[in-house]
C-alpha cells in the first residue's frame, strides 16, 4: 500500500472489547451503512448482528471435520478463507462499505495459534488459560512450545494491520475482554489489574498500539 500524506488523525479504527453478552455486537445498530461484517470461526454472537438493508454478514459454517484431524493445513485453509473474504469486502465485492467489522477477533487468534501448534492448542482447549508454577509465577498452560506464540502473533497482527490500513472509513474489531494484572509476577490478592482484550501473552497489550480507539463494555445493557 503506497504512502499517503494526511493532516488529520485516524479515529476510524476501533477495538470494542467486553465479556460475552454485554452488547458488543448489538452496538453495531448505530454503525454507518453500508456495513460488512465477518464473524470469525467459532464466534457465537452473530445472532445479535443487525441484519437488514445495508448490512452484509458472512458467518462461518463449520464443515464437521473431527478435532483429531484438524492440523496445520486444515487451519491454514480456514485462515486463508477468512483472509480472502476480508479482502473481498475491503476491495468492493459487496459495494463500497462505510464500516467493516471483524467480530470475534479473539477466535481468529485461536485459529492462528492452532496453525502454529499443528492443531495442538485446539485439542488442549487451553490456548488462553494460565496456571501458577511451583515458584509462584503465572505461566501458560499447554504442552506445545511457547515459542509458537511468536508465529501466531505475526499472523494476527498482519491481519489486523491489513484491515486497519484499508480504505474503508470505519474499521471495527470486536473481542472478549478480561481483567489482566499489571504485573504478571504479582501474586498478591490485591494485585493491580485492568480490563484488557482477552488475548494471550503480550498480544492484549499490543492492541493498545494497533488501533486509534479502544472501548470496553463491562455490563449487560438494560
Amino acid at each position: 500500500m503506497p504512502l499517503k500524506q494526511t493532516s488529520t488523525p485516524d479515529y476510524g479504527c476501533i477495538w470494542i472489547a467486553g465479556p460475552p453478552n454485554t452488547g458488543k455486537t448489538t452496538s453495531l445498530r448505530t454503525a454507518t451503512k453500508p456495513m460488512g461484517i465477518i464473524s470469525a470461526p467459532g464466534e457465537k454472537g452473530h445472532s445479535s448482528i443487525p441484519y437488514g438493508e445495508g448490512v452484509t454478514a458472512l458467518i462461518w459454517e463449520d464443515d464437521g471435520t473431527p478435532t483429531k484431524d484438524r492440523n496445520t493445513l486444515y487451519y491454514m485453509k480456514v485462515w486463508r478463507e477468512i483472509e480472502t473474504a476480508t479482502l473481498d469486502m475491503m476491495n468492493g465485492k459487496y459495494g463500497q462499505l462505510q464500516t467493516l467489522v471483524i467480530d470475534g477477533i479473539h477466535k481468529l487468534y485461536a485459529i492462528g495459534l492452532a496453525i502454529a501448534t499443528d492443531g495442538e492448542s485446539a485439542r488442549l482447549q487451553s490456548a488462553f488459560e494460565t496456571t501458577v508454577n511451583d515458584k509462584g509465577k503465572e505461566v501458560l498452560k499447554g504442552e506445545f512450545d511457547p515459542r509458537c506464540y511468536g508465529k501466531s502473533h505475526n499472523l494476527m497482527w498482519e491481519y489486523v494491520n491489513m484491515v486497519a490500513s484499508s480504505k474503508v472509513p470505519t474499521r471495527v474489531f470486536m473481542s472478549w475482554a478480561d481483567m489482566d494484572k499489571d504485573d504478571k509476577n504479582d501474586t498478591s490478592k490485591n494485585a493491580a489489574q485492568h480490563m484488557m482484550p482477552d488475548l494471550p501473552g503480550k498480544a492484549a497489550r499490543r492492541v493498545l498500539g494497533e488501533v486509534g480507539v479502544i472501548t470496553f463494555v463491562s455490563s449487560v445493557p438494560a
